[in-house]
């Protein structure tokens, strides 16, 4: 996450990786210090606690290889003992910064490794300045897990250099001189620590400014009678079409739709004129007979104000508002309901997710697709390059699994 985003915004990922208490304890600091291993997301909550609280971000990274050292390939594991050198140099300067923000009355978080003693030059230097009841230090214990997963989809060179750094800092930690710091040894001094380490939107969440919904399966939980409703009068057709028996039409129809990931598509493979056909099945549809006000989903999109939601269907536009409204949820809510019988394309081609973010004029990366269905939902938006979420089951190749569409409001920190 390297670029600030609104107050709202970093407090709702802040409110989800620490408690909603600790969240306004961190408030009311002056000085804060991150500590804990490369890779464990120091930065993104130090950038998190400025757009929030507007503290100064003071960055040891930044010093060393931007400033003192600009150039200066520090993730070598050859060049370590070096680098340990400089970092000496980096802390001393880092001190006389942060002296310099607090004595003109700045608040200021402090974004460095601070596991090795050095780092109590710095918590001295603060304590110097301030109550000892107003500096925090935050201590991030990111399972290897989880880090790893951070560097998944960087370049081979650059995780091998993050590898590098991190597994010099374990073994250093290892030999004794560097360790985390203990509310023992600073009785007076605030500890926070996150009540999650695996969020899973711990920073791409920051960047996203809409979710786009599909509404089968997704907004609401498919029932039997509802799927037969729909499916039998589509296998039939589907059976007419290539002179099947009902038996041998309904296993044909399955094994189409299983390669096509769309009814549309697999009654347009024997030639109907499908689009019409469903439109014209589901006119004659009661859905409110099937479906349920949801009163705990509207809640959910209601919870996500600060984001514009809108919705992608693979159906037609009468269709998918009539289930909407099934559902109780207010159109108002969504900016655009856009159906893909109305774009060149349908789901699950990754155009159709392509064609629906220009419509509304923003970037994939800040996109999040909600979806049920790994083949339709999930694979096509992520080849698309949107953030994917899969509801109510688990998929390898979404950026997140819930178990529950309600649990979306708790990927941005809110409780429902």
């Amino acid at each position: 996450m390297k670029n600030h985003v609104s107050q709202e915004i970093a407090l709702s990922v802040l409110k989800a990786i620490f408690s909603a208490r600790d969240v306004i304890r961190l408030s009311k600091m002056r000085g804060i210090i991150m500590c804990g291993y490369p890779g464990c997301g120091k930065s993104t909550i130090a950038r998190l606690l400025g757009d929030a609280f507007k503290f100064e971000r003071l960055s040891t990274d930044q010093i060393r290889m931007n400033e003192l050292f600009k150039g200066q390939e520090h993730r070598k594991a050859s060049e370590h003992e070096k680098v340990m050198i400089s970092r000496y140099m980096v802390y001393e300067e880092l001190s006389k910064r942060v002296n310099k923000k607090l004595n003109g009355n700045h608040r200021v978080v402090v974004d460095g490794t601070n596991l090795e003693p050095k780092r109590w030059s710095i918590l001295g230097g603060i304590l110097t300045k301030v109550s000892q009841n107003r500096v925090a230090i935050v201590v991030l214990k990111t399972p290897e897990w989880i880090i790893k997963k951070r560097f998944m989809n960087v370049s081979k060179e650059r995780h091998n250099q993050w590898w590098s750094v991190y597994s010099y800092w374990k073994k250093y930690a290892k030999e004794g001189r560097a360790k985390f710091p203990t509310q023992k040894e600073l009785p007076k001094v605030k500890i926070f620590k996150p009540k999650r380490y695996a969020i899973k939107t711990f920073e791409w969440v920051a960047d996203i400014k809409a979710i786009l919904w599909d509404v089968d399966g997704t907004l609401y939980k498919d029932t039997r009678e509802l799927r037969e409703t729909f499916d039998k009068p589509c296998i039939k057709a589907f059976g007419k079409a290539k002179k099947l028996s009902d038996k041998k039409a309904e296993k044909e129809f399955w094994k189409t739709y299983g390669k096509l990931s769309s009814k549309t598509k697999t009654l347009e493979s024997v030639g109907i004129e499908a689009k019409q056909f469903i439109k014209d099945l589901a006119a004659e549809i009661e859905f409110h007979k099937f479906l349920r006000n949801d009163k705990k989903m509207i809640k959910t999109i209601k919870s996500l104000k600060h984001l514009k939601h809108f919705v992608l269907s693979n159906a037609g536009r009468k269709e998918t508002i009539k289930k909407l409204r099934a559902i109780g949820i207010p159109l108002k809510l969504f900016e655009d309901i856009m159906v893909t019988y109305e774009f060149p394309y349908m789901k699950p081609d990754p155009r159709s997710f392509s064609t629906a973010v220009r419509k509304m004029k923003l970037k994939p990366s800040q996109v999040l697709t909600i979806g049920d269905r790994e083949k339709t939902d999930i694979i096509p938006a992520e080849k698309a390059d949107l953030r994917t979420c899969m509801v109510w089951g688990k998929c390898q190749y979404a950026d997140v699994s819930l178990k529950t569409v309600y649990e979306v409001a708790e990927l941005f920190g809110k409780e429902i």
